[in-house]
């Protein structure tokens, strides 16, 4: 079956068609070229910046330049921030104490925190787990500001958490 459009206008005469069709094609270069610009265009881009007041930041090692976390001995090591991107009307960094980032006023803040851990040696029924916490001037741990997500069970080749 079929469907047919019927209408009972007068089709364009003759110069008025053609003028139409110069018209089009004068403009016919548009479309390619806004399609072409798309394509060139990146689809996914991966940035990452810190917002208005906030702040990100990096480290891949602790204040002793070593990369091992210590065993359960309850000693503690300070991450070294060595990729930053901060609001500096919030927070202050001094590239001589790399392990702080200093807060500029009061208040309650938000924190996100991912810690990857990977063990190069494991023991087949031991397990880890390495607790992060936030302390203030150094000294005094935030209660509210640790973490304890990094659960190495070692068994099945189980060596990284995160």
């Amino acid at each position: 079956m079929r469907n047919f459009l019927i209408n009972k206008q007068p089709l364009l005469p003759m110069k008025q068609a053609n003028q139409y069709i110069l018209n089009f094609k004068t403009f016919s270069w548009v479309f390619p070229t806004l399609f072409g610009v798309l394509l060139v265009l990146p689809i996914e881009r991966t940035l990452e910046a810190a917002v208005e007041g906030g702040a990100l930041v990096k480290g891949s090692a602790f204040s002793d330049d070593t990369t091992v976390v210590p065993a359960a001995s309850g000693t503690s090591k300070a991450i070294k921030w060595s990729q930053l991107d901060y609001d500096t009307t919030a927070f202050d960094f001094n590239s001589s104490t790399p392990t702080r980032l200093k807060v500029k006023s009061a208040g309650d803040y938000f924190l996100s925190f991912t810690g990857p851990v990977a063990e190069a040696n494991r023991a087949a029924n031991a397990r880890s787990q390495v607790h992060f916490f936030v302390k203030i001037n150094g000294s005094t741990a935030i209660p509210t500001a640790k973490t304890s997500s990094t659960y190495v069970r070692h068994d099945s080749d189980h060596t990284e958490s995160s």
